[in-house]
């Protein structure tokens, strides 16, 4: 294996670590987020060539049909599998910029915006999965603290997630 095929294949865990991050960032239980995986995961290899952002409501129409006529497929696969696609493309895609392009070469300055005003202030783009990455003993800690309280799943999302929206730089 070259370096180049090497730095590929790490770009390409990179990319569905964050997606799947994610994912349970959009609710999607921990326990769940692996199949949601797969199933974009499949959709790229649906149409291999044409890459995820440059396919069309089309494209996925005609994947989910195609996956509705397989055997040992029911309708609960085939919503799972798009529910995955709405997060890739309504929530992931949107905001993901691969780890390696610094912040001087993307396009435009992002602009947080609270309370629907947009701030002054501006900061770089938060990468989808990144405060899971960086943060993973601390939140698998709060996690725990959580569970072992005996709370809801609904609490334990709602915890993590205002963690994530909060993380210090």
């Amino acid at each position: 294996m070259t370096k180049q095929d090497t730095n590929q294949a790490v770009a390409v865990k990179r990319f569905w670590d964050a997606f799947k991050a994610c994912l349970e960032e959009n609710r999607v239980r921990p326990d769940h987020s692996e199949f949601y995986v797969k199933w974009a995961q499949t959709f790229v290899d649906f149409r291999p060539g044409k890459k995820l952002r440059d396919r069309s409501a089309e494209d996925i129409r005609s994947f989910l049909e195609n996956l509705r006529n397989r055997p040992r497929i029911g309708e609960w696969h085939v919503q799972q599998a798009e529910r995955s696609l709405k997060v890739l493309y309504e929530n992931f895609l949107p905001g993901y910029v691969p780890v390696h392009v610094p912040a001087s070469a993307r396009s435009e300055p992002v602009v947080e915006k609270k309370q629907g005003r947009q701030s002054k202030h501006f900061r770089d783009r938060v990468i989808p999965g990144e405060v899971d990455r960086l943060f993973s003993p601390s939140l698998q800690a709060l996690k725990t603290e959580i569970r072992e309280g005996h709370n809801s799943l609904r609490t334990e999302t709602a915890y993590v997630d205002c963690v994530r929206r909060h993380h210090i730089h």
